[in-house]
């Protein structure tokens, strides 16, 4: 078995599994015939387990042997693009319509995301970017776009929310209107904190190596 991986990242992996399951390192070693010592280098990324024994410890933290390897996949874009292929949305109107699926904006939107680390957005979330490329005619290509898009809306619902603040003083009544507006600029500025700061880092060169 030759694979590369990020072996630090797999130590990591492996020690929450033993620690969830409340082990010491020999207790832990104990059940892939392994001494502390070896389970200790696997924890700190020295070595990476053998094919046998990556099973075993996948087993023991319910998981599969790629997932233990290359961590869990943040989206499952497949439940993603069906949610976004059944969506719907209301005109002003209030009356109800399918949001159209278009592929080419899927697929940059999906590769942005992918590509942002240590953010994980919500299928909500991504619905909100999907329908505003949509109906806004947004382009979202890459993180830049990304944050560029939010700010936007951001301002944009800051200068509704001042001329309803306006109107409101002015005309000595409550619309009912600056609730919902600041639920919704509230929704996009959430949105741009999550993903603020959170530029894509370089990626860690991969260790390459298997052990004991």
């Amino acid at each position: 078995m030759k694979n590369t991986v990020n072996k630090k990242a797999v130590g990591a992996r492996i020690r929450k599994i033993r620690l969830e399951k409340g082990m010491t390192l020999e207790e832990f070693g104990k059940l892939m015939g392994a001494d502390k010592g070896i389970v200790s280098r696997w924890e700190n990324g020295t070595s990476v387990p053998k094919a046998e024994r990556l099973k075993t410890v996948a087993k023991l933290g319910d998981m599969t042997v790629e997932e233990l390897l290359n961590g869990s996949p943040r989206y499952d874009w497949d439940k993603v693009e069906e949610n976004l292929r059944d969506s719907y949305s209301f005109t002003i109107a209030g009356d109800l319509y399918s949001i159209p699926f278009e592929e080419k904006i899927f697929s940059k939107l999906k590769n942005t995301l992918e590509n942002i680390e240590d953010v994980t957005f919500s299928s909500d979330d991504i619905l909100t970017f999907y329908q505003d490329c949509i109906e806004r005619n947004i382009i979202i290509t890459d993180y830049s776009s990304l944050i560029s898009y939010l700010k936007e809306r951001v301002e944009e619902y800051n200068d509704i929310i001042q001329g309803v603040s306006d109107f409101d003083e002015k005309e000595d009544t409550d619309t009912g209107l600056l609730s919902a507006i600041l639920g919704s600029r509230n929704k996009y500025l959430t949105l741009l904190n999550k993903a603020e700061g959170k530029q894509k880092k370089p990626i860690a060169k991969a260790a390459t190596g298997l052990d004991s």
